[in-house]
């Protein structure tokens, strides 16, 4: 449907404004264009535009926005309008057609997809690649000489065709459609798909196509970088996946994949890059021993196909792992190889044949020692599967008393910890975990949680703390042996974890409850301190400040601007722009209270009053020894000085709250074990340190 007072509508917008998306979008509906895409509400369509009211009327059905008014300068500068042979607007006018292909041919759909692309590549004679605006082809092609007519494609990214699917496939699983696609699109000659994921799949025209195989092939001899030759030759084992391989042709070795056999010069190539991919892993330089180790695997089953003899071809990758064994490294050569279980299995597999023997004087295999190595620091994973490899083999009491030995000296991998949860009520395993199963295993957990949350760099989920979270039976099994105190203990802990958000923790420390009813006052806060004042170093003080300062200064004079500009664009009520600076107020006004009321309370210290009386209090450096020997130094100061990574404590911690008020020789107990202080010294006596550092 056209809108017949169009350039009514063009009236209205001022030269400035009629520019870039603005002149797409007008041009698109002046053709008679009507559907359009807006970043949060979907598919939508123009129904009409009221002069009067300066109104554009457009249905949003995925959002449940129907006959919604929009203001034209706020609709074409955040709304895209759709050409009309768009597969959103083919699949609007004809939508049985777009879910049949949806349905029964997925190819097919991405076809259509690509061929509507607005964006095509150019690639002349000399290989010289150029993508342009399909607007802009023939003016292109009419200034380049007919004999020199590059090859074209249409294009689109990963990433653009996903985003145009969610709007075809409502209600179905997009990734798993997608990952099917994906795999037959690989196979057509017409579809060329990309080599890496930022990449573009293009959509060839006749006479362009090429045979897929052929192509990986030729990519394979024009490339250069050994990681991506090995990717490609994994890529010619995908082509015959689940397909019978044909038969060879006399006097031929037999090919390795599903295309005709008649092509003896295709076959040529295909056992050319077996020695291309040996010369290759042999000579790389910037390989690192996982990829090459991986390039090695995918050279022998190549060579294997060819009924060859993968121990004539050098490096093996017995060199490999012998090497990294050597020199140490061979647990971060299982964390870097491909984490896909068949080369996992093949990695202990090795290390079976390779360490068959026994030491002397020893009754195990070499490879038992190994492989109890790398599961004390493999991923979960790996851990899985090194679990897995040692029962099959007879050897799970060598698993159990790796976990014993670890539970006793509180150092498991957070790995480890993981499989032990999830298999604690698996009868494979039940009998060997079950001695393990105590407080001092929820204890090493709740350390375990906090260590990686405190190291970790990023906002990602900590898998372990997850684990613990998402599994309403655990603290009540680990709690089975302890008593009150015990119990009262841990819930402590658990309220002094970084890896949980308080509302996690409220519902965690009820699970405490459940058990122990007298502990309700922890959820409660009963027990929280009841003065505000906050003792701070002075170059913590001035951390806030400079940050309460960027924020009047800086961050929210910039957003009261945003939201200004925001209103300007009119339509306040469906103004996602405004609703999100609005939003970003109320963050921003939050954040400025707190560090007010935090700025208010604080009391600048110098930390000189330490060890008065020989007592420990803030600005004492505490050195404590375990009743096992373990030796730790902490230094205890400010509420903001709190640096992990240098064992400074706010003295509002646990550790530093139990320390404090101590001497020299008292005993304390935490982390489940029996700890003395051992020596204490004023933080501010030390070398380089003074008031204005941390």
């Amino acid at each position: 449907m056209a809108l017949t007072n169009i350039d009514q509508l063009k009236s209205k917008l001022t030269g400035s404004d009629a520019s870039g998306q603005v002149t797409e979008n007008l041009c698109n509906l002046d053709n008679g264009s009507t559907y359009c895409l807006h970043h949060a509400w979907g598919l939508g369509e123009v129904k009409s535009y009221s002069p009067e009211e300066n109104r554009l009327i457009v249905d949003f059905p995925e959002s449940g926005k129907k006959d919604h008014k929009m203001a034209p300068e706020f609709f074409l500068t955040k709304c895209e309008v759709l050409p009309a042979n768009h597969i959103l607007s083919q699949f609007k006018e004809n939508p049985a057609q777009i879910l049949d292909w949806a349905k029964h041919n997925r190819v097919e759909l991405v076809k259509a997809i690509l061929a509507s692309s607005a964006f095509v590549k150019l690639i002349d004679t000399k290989n010289h690649v150029k993508i342009i605006p399909k607007k802009n082809l023939e003016e292109t092609l009419a200034k380049i000489d007919e004999l020199e007519r590059p090859t074209v494609t249409s294009i689109m990214t990963n990433s653009e065709i996903e985003s145009i699917l969610s709007h075809i496939l409502i209600g179905e699983d997009l990734k798993k459609w997608w990952t099917a696609a994906k795999k037959e699109l690989q196979k057509d000659e017409y579809v060329g798909t990309p080599a890496k994921k930022d990449g573009y799949y293009e959509l060839r025209e006749k006479g362009q196509t090429v045979n897929p195989e052929q192509e990986v092939l030729e990519e394979f001899f024009r490339e250069k970088k050994p990681k991506r030759k090995i990717e490609l030759v994994m890529k010619l084992f995908a082509f015959s996946a689940n397909e019978e391989l044909p038969k060879a042709l006399p006097g031929q070795p037999q090919p390795l994949f599903s295309y005709s056999t008649s092509d003896p010069a295709t076959i040529a190539k295909l056992h050319n890059i077996l020695d291309d991919l040996t010369v290759t892993l042999k000579d790389a330089k910037r390989l690192n021993a996982a990829e090459r180790l991986h390039g090695i695997w995918v050279r022998n089953d190549l060579c294997r196909f060819f009924r060859g003899d993968v121990d004539q071809l050098e490096p093996t990758s017995t060199s490999i792992i012998t090497a990294e064994k050597n020199a140490g490294r061979l647990s971060q050569l299982a964390k870097d190889i491909p984490q896909d279980t068949k080369y996992l299995k093949r990695l202990l597999d090795l290390l079976s044949r390779i360490y068959k023997d026994p030491r002397e004087g020893e009754e195990d295999p070499q490879w038992l020692e190994v492989v109890l190595e790398l599961l004390g620091k493999a991923d979960s994973k790996f851990a899985n599967e090194c679990i897995l490899f040692l029962c099959d083999r007879k050897k799970a009491q060598n698993v159990c008393d790796l976990l014993k030995t670890g539970l006793d000296n509180q150092d498991l991998s957070s790995a480890l910890l993981i499989w032990v949860i999830k298999n604690r009520n698996n009868p494979k395993f039940k009998d060997g975990i079950k001695p393990l199963l105590t407080h001092r295993l929820l204890s090493l957990i709740f350390r375990v949680i906090d260590r990686e949350s405190i190291a970790a760099s990023n906002s990602r989920k900590n898998p372990l703390a997850e684990e613990v979270r998402t599994d309403y039976n655990l603290i009540n099994d680990l709690l089975a042996d302890a008593d009150e105190n015990v119990a009262r203990d841990l819930a402590q802990s658990l309220k002094m974890i970084q890896g949980y958000s308080e509302l996690a923790k409220k519902s965690l420390l009820s699970r405490f409850i459940k058990v122990y009813k007298s502990i309700e006052n922890l959820v409660e806060g009963q027990h929280q301190k009841s003065s505000t004042v906050l003792y701070v170093s002075v170059a913590s003080l001035k951390i806030k400040q400079d940050e309460l300062a960027d924020l009047i200064d800086n961050k929210i004079p910039e957003n009261k601007r945003a939201i200004q500009e925001a209103r300007e664009l009119g339509d306040l009520s469906e103004n996602s722009e405004y609703k999100m600076a609005r939003q970003n107020e109320t963050v921003l006004n939050a954040k400025k209270e707190g560090l007010e009321k935090e700025i208010s309370n604080a009391r600048v210290t110098d930390f000189s009053s330490a060890l008065e009386g020989g007592k420990i209090s803030m600005g004492t450096i505490v050195k404590i020894r375990s009743a096992s020997g373990t030796e730790a130094t902490y230094t205890i100061l400010g509420a903001w000085d709190s640096d992990t990574q240098r064992n400074i404590l706010s003295y509002n911690t646990r550790l530093a709250q139990q320390l404090i008020g101590k001497s020299k020789g008292d005993e304390l107990y935490f982390n489940d074990e029996n700890w003395t202080i051992v020596d204490c010294a004023r933080w501010i006596d030390q070398a380089g340190n003074s008031v204005e550092e941390k």
